[in-house]
Parts: C-alpha cells; sequence; structure tokens
C-alpha cells in the first residue's frame, strides 16, 4: 500500500513537472515571438529554442514564425522568400497535426494578415478567424495578447471587435 502511494505521488510530481516545463518553455516561445517582431535577434531565438521542441505543435508553430520574422528583419529579398515559405509550411504542418490549438491557428492568422500583399498566401485568413472567434475563451493562458492584437485586426469587422 505505501509503495503505491509514494509510486503515484512520483507520478504526479513527474507529470506536474513536465506540464510546468512545457508551460514555462511556452511562456519563453511567446516571449521571443512578441519581442521578435522588433528584434532580429530574439527571432533568431525563437527559432533556436523551438527547433528541438518540434515535436509538439505548437512549439512546431512558434518555430514557423521564426521564419517569418527572420524574414522580416532580412535584407536580402531571396533569402527572405525563402524565410517565408519555409515558415509557412511549418506552421501549417503543425495546424495539421493539430486543426484545435487556437494558438497555432492565431499565429497562423497575425502572419498571414500581415504578409505583403506581393504575397499571396492569404488563404487561411477566413477559417482562422471564423475558429479564433467561436473558440477564443478568457481563460486560455495566451488571451490578453490574443484579443488585444484581433481588436486591432484589419480583418474583423467592428461587430466582431465588440463581440471579443
Amino acid at each position: 500500500m505505501r509503495t503505491k502511494i509514494f509510486f503515484m505521488l512520483g507520478v504526479f510530481i513527474i507529470f506536474g513537472f513536465i506540464s510546468n516545463t512545457n508551460d514555462s518553455e511556452l511562456l519563453i516561445a511567446r516571449d521571443y515571438y512578441q519581442k521578435g517582431k522588433d528584434d532580429s535577434k530574439a527571432a533568431e531565438n525563437l527559432k533556436t529554442f523551438t527547433e528541438t521542441k518540434t515535436s509538439k505543435p505548437i512549439f512546431k508553430a512558434y518555430n514557423g514564425v521564426s521564419y517569418l520574422l527572420m524574414a522580416k528583419h532580412h535584407w536580402n529579398p531571396y533569402r527572405k522568400m525563402e524565410y517565408v515559405n519555409k515558415g509557412l509550411e511549418i506552421i501549417n504542418q503543425a495546424i495539421i497535426a493539430n486543426p484545435t490549438e487556437i494558438e497555432s491557428r492565431f499565429l497562423r492568422f497575425t502572419v498571414e494578415e500581415n504578409l505583403p500583399t506581393i504575397i499571396s498566401f492569404t488563404s487561411h485568413i477566413q477559417a482562422d478567424k471564423t475558429y479564433i472567434l467561436a473558440n477564443l475563451k478568457a481563460t486560455h493562458s495566451f488571451y490578453t495578447t490574443m484579443k488585444g492584437y484581433l481588436k486591432t485586426s484589419k480583418t474583423l469587422t467592428e461587430a466582431e471587435k465588440k463581440k471579443l
């Protein structure tokens, strides 16, 4: 009996540690993502940080975003397109792996919404917007950031923004 209790306690501690590790790692990825919009080093750090975690779809999505952020900061147009294509491919793979992960859908939405008009890769904007608006919950740990972005989105109508 005592062995079972210690075993169960050990399992709870291990799973609690793993869960907290994933949460803290996700916070780090989010921080790099938010800083990467203005800082090329943060974009590179996001890529480095997430590239060993891509077995988890959310980290795969952040890894894809890192390429797009690096494209934003790169001066060579050819290299920019390489980064954009690779990043979009990785994000789509992440969403195929877990289509109900709202944060991944949000990342793709923000990326596609902000692509230059010369790049005609905006085929998921409406589907992602619909999914996000239907499933965004105030209990999500990235809710404030997602809501803040959506309130300024050029894709949402004023009525949709008011419902947030």
